[in-house]
């Protein structure tokens, strides 16, 4: 049990999105666990050497800027499905960063005919 709650500590704090706020609060972890009693070499061994299940690695001496990552902004559009213009599109718009989705111009509930009867009270 005392294993697994440093894993899922570990495990909240490199769900933070900036690297520089991961290597913080590994320090600080480790800190708080030191104070507790557990050992040394436990703590580095769990934060600091074992695989983080899909999430991105940290290291504590990563040297990092504290300045966010520059990212370019995704734009999503919704468009009508046009069988030729469609594609089309969706192949452009990518490179300006508009991420494109389609919807049927007619709905099935247009198409289908309501089956239940109702009833009478």
């Amino acid at each position: 049990m005392k294993l697994n709650i440093i894993k899922n500590l570990k495990t909240r704090i490199l769900r933070i999105p900036h690297n520089s706020l991961k290597i913080k609060n590994l320090q600080i972890l480790k800190t708080l666990l030191l104070k507790n009693g557990y050992s040394d070499t436990l703590i580095n061994k769990l934060l600091f050497k074992t695989p983080n299940a899909g999430l991105p690695d940290c290291d504590p001496n990563d040297q990092d800027t504290g300045e966010p990552p520059t990212q370019q902004r995704m734009v999503y559009l919704t468009l009508p499905y046009m069988e030729t213009l469609t594609h089309k599109l969706r192949n452009i718009l990518p490179r300006d960063g508009i991420k494109v989705a389609t919807r049927n111009v007619k709905p099935f509930k247009s198409i289908f005919s309501k089956v239940k009867d109702k009833d009478d009270l």
